[in-house]
């Protein structure tokens, strides 16, 4: 929330990227952003989309590919 105060955004005008799921999807949908996990060593729980309350919007394998899902 402090970093959405300081860039005098919104939550819904950012994506939020983390590692850990169980951490960065709560407290990222709780600011109303979209969440993507990087999952770089095969890590995430592949019945991660079962988990409601901890679902992120996407899965990337490396931040080149959030890249091309943004559209740059």
């Amino acid at each position: 929330m402090k970093a959405l105060q300081v860039l005098d955004m919104r939550g819904n005008e950012v994506i939020y990227i983390g590692d850990n799921v169980s951490i960065d999807v709560p407290g990222a949908k709780a600011a109303g952003m979209r969440v993507g996990i990087i999952n770089r060593y095969n890590a995430v729980d592949p019945g991660i989309n079962n988990y409601k309350d901890v679902r992120p919007d996407f899965i990337i394998q490396s931040l080149t590919e959030l890249l091309q899902l943004i559209g740059c």
